[in-house]
């Protein structure tokens, strides 16, 4: 990558290989992420996983050339504490903080793009799918919005949505 990426996404994760390899085949195939792979860094922090995660994570380096595999050498109890101590390894002028279990909505994909290139944001907030062990959704549309974009403080955002729900879905 030649020049500082517009895009980090930084997915933590910890056991759950299934789930890794289901999202990590879906950045493999998204033709809207292949058009701007040049501008995006994909990081996985491993959190000193015992199942099969490194070795899914060695599999998909070869086929996303984007992707950089941290695998961190001692276990820290919550995402939190993985996410947080790999976020200064994200370059991306934006970082977005993305659930292993999390599936995008890649349709909106190449317009939240042309956002990011155009204008200037201190945060922003999606509504992720999240889906639990049989790949069944879990949740859809946390945050109730009635317009593309809402305002309004971080205080509020957490008190509704939670503090977690926040991070694993911002970007700053």
């Amino acid at each position: 990558m030649s020049s500082k990426p517009l895009l980090s996404i930084l997915i933590p994760t910890y056991n759950r290989a299934h789930y890794l390899a289901i999202l990590l085949r879906r950045f493999a195939q998204i033709d809207a992420i292949q058009k701007v792979s040049d501008r995006i860094e994909l990081i996985v922090a491993n959190n000193k996983s015992p199942d099969k995660t490194a070795q899914i994570l060695e599999e998909y380096k070869g086929k996303i050339p984007f992707l950089t595999v941290v695998n961190h050498e001692e276990h820290r109890p919550t995402a939190e504490e993985n996410v947080f101590r790999t976020l200064s390894l994200c370059k991306g002028k934006y970082t977005w903080i993305l659930g292993d279990d999390d599936l995008p909505e890649w349709h909106n994909f190449e317009r939240v793009w042309k956002l990011l290139e155009t204008e200037e944001f201190s945060m922003l907030v999606f509504n992720p799918a999240i889906v639990e062990s049989k790949v069944r959704l879990r949740a859809h549309y946390v945050i109730e919005m009635h317009d593309e974009r809402i305002r309004t403080t971080l205080q509020d955002l957490v008190c509704h949505a939670g503090f977690w729900y926040v991070i694993a879905g911002f970007s700053y």
